[in-house]
Formats: structure tokens, C-alpha cells, sequence
């Protein structure tokens, strides 16, 4: 990938970066706006370098969520007293979806990711790719698995982490 090349990336997609940060990172860290975004490229220009993203039809999905995981980062790091700790937590909760939140939780406690260590090992492979933001059709290519067998081993390993955090 050379410098145009990713420029051209830069100016086709930065309205949905833009949107990303702007719909995820709290008003108060809006002074840091341009930062998410700047850290959103380089983290993907990494990964384009180095081949990772693999369906170039799904550029625009990838790097919302790249900025989406941003601005989450961004918001934990200021986290500074329970009142803002509580109004995120509500923020996640009224996430349409589960699904969606769910991720979000776990990416934002990192303490959650510890418990990982407990999953069967057909299920943390799963589990890590969903950590990572892979959705469950790129999950399944990768692993070379049905897209149901994904959900199921999803579900399973939401599952176990869930009971292991009520004990």
C-alpha cells in the first residue's frame, strides 16, 4: 500500500469515521475528536500493510468499528469517577443491540478478558476473533466453520463468562 493509495482511503472514508467517533466518544472528550480519528488510521494502515483486512467490499464496516473501539479506548482512559462510570454504563445498556453491547462490555473492562482463560478452547478461539471485532460471517470463513456453529459457540462462551461473573 503506498501513501496515495491510502490517502485515497482516507478522503472516501472519513465522513464514516467521522460519525463513528462523533456517536461514541462522550461529550466531553469531544476536544479529542481528532485524535480517535488520526489513532483510527494508523491502526488502519497497520493493518492494511500488513494484509489483515482480507474483504475490501467491507472497508467502511471495518474502520467504523476500528473508530467505534476508539473512541471507546479514548472514553475508558478519562474515565475519572463513579458518575461518569455510571452514565456509561447506562450509555451501553441502551445499545439496541445485545449483541453489539455485549462486545462493548467486554472490550471496555479488560478484567472480563481475563475470564477468556476459562473457555474450552473451541470456544475461545471463537470468542478471541469476537473480541477483536470480527462479525460472525468473517469469524466462520476464518475459522472454516459453519455461521451457526459461530453463534453457538458464541453463546456458549457468553454463557460461561456470564456465570463465572454471577459466582
Amino acid at each position: 500500500m503506498n501513501s496515495d493509495q491510502f490517502t485515497s482511503i482516507v478522503e472516501k472514508t472519513h465522513h464514516i469515521v467521522l460519525a463513528a467517533v462523533r456517536k461514541y466518544l462522550f461529550i466531553e472528550h469531544h476536544s479529542r475528536i481528532d485524535d480517535a480519528v488520526q489513532e483510527t488510521y494508523i491502526r488502519a494502515y497497520k493493518s492494511l500493510v500488513t494484509g489483515q483486512l482480507i474483504d475490501a467490499t467491507k472497508l467502511n464496516s471495518w474502520l467504523y468499528v476500528i473508530a467505534k473501539n476508539e473512541s471507546i479506548r479514548i472514553n475508558k482512559k478519562f474515565l475519572r469517577d463513579r458518575d461518569i462510570e455510571k452514565k456509561y454504563s447506562e450509555f451501553l445498556e441502551a445499545e439496541e443491540n445485545s449483541t453489539e453491547k455485549l462486545k462493548n462490555d467486554l472490550m471496555l473492562f479488560d478484567e472480563i478478558k481475563n475470564y477468556a482463560e476459562y473457555i474450552p478452547v473451541k470456544y475461545k478461539k471463537t470468542f478471541d476473533l469476537f473480541l477483536e471485532g470480527q462479525n460472525e460471517s468473517a469469524i466462520a470463513e476464518k475459522l472454516k466453520i459453519p455461521k451457526g456453529t459461530v453463534k453457538s459457540r458464541l453463546h456458549r462462551a457468553k454463557a460461561i463468562i456470564c456465570k463465572i461473573l454471577r459466582d
